[in-house]
């Protein structure tokens, strides 16, 4: 499913010369789940389930930053992990800003980049390595 999201998302901007920032749109994904594109007043509906416990962290040579529930993650060895869902914005120069259709789909690769297999007592479980 990310692979179709990216393949439309491609397709719609091989014709144009101009970058466009789509209005109000976010890539939220669930360790194991597909990403999902989110919308307009969907985003402010996310953000509550996060609740007040919203933590951000730059993605590595993007302008994108990530933001999740810190009571969703914990640290290992330096390392933090997050088991939540995890929201990925455009990081602009007075707050955040709307995502290109060519961020978009980079922010769906970092996601599944991102995400790791650990085992806890035997049994394993998906998160997402932050830093």
């Amino acid at each position: 499913m990310a692979e179709a999201l990216i393949r439309e998302l491609i397709k719609s901007q091989e014709n144009r010369h101009n970058v466009e920032r789509k209005a109000d749109s976010v890539i939220i994904r669930k360790p194991g789940e597909e990403p999902r594109l989110v919308k307009g007043d969907d985003i402010d509906r996310e953000l509550v389930q996060f609740g007040v416990f919203l933590e951000l962290c730059d993605i590595e040579d993007t302008d994108l930053i990530a933001v999740f529930d810190s009571r969703k993650s914990f640290e290992i060895a330096g390392t933090k992990y997050v088991f939540g869902p995890v929201m990925v914005v455009h990081r602009g120069n007075n707050g955040t800003e709307c995502m290109t259709e060519e961020e978009i789909c980079t922010a769906a690769i970092e996601l599944m980049d991102m995400e790791v297999t650990l085992s806890y007592d035997g049994t394993d479980f998906k998160a997402y390595e932050i830093y």
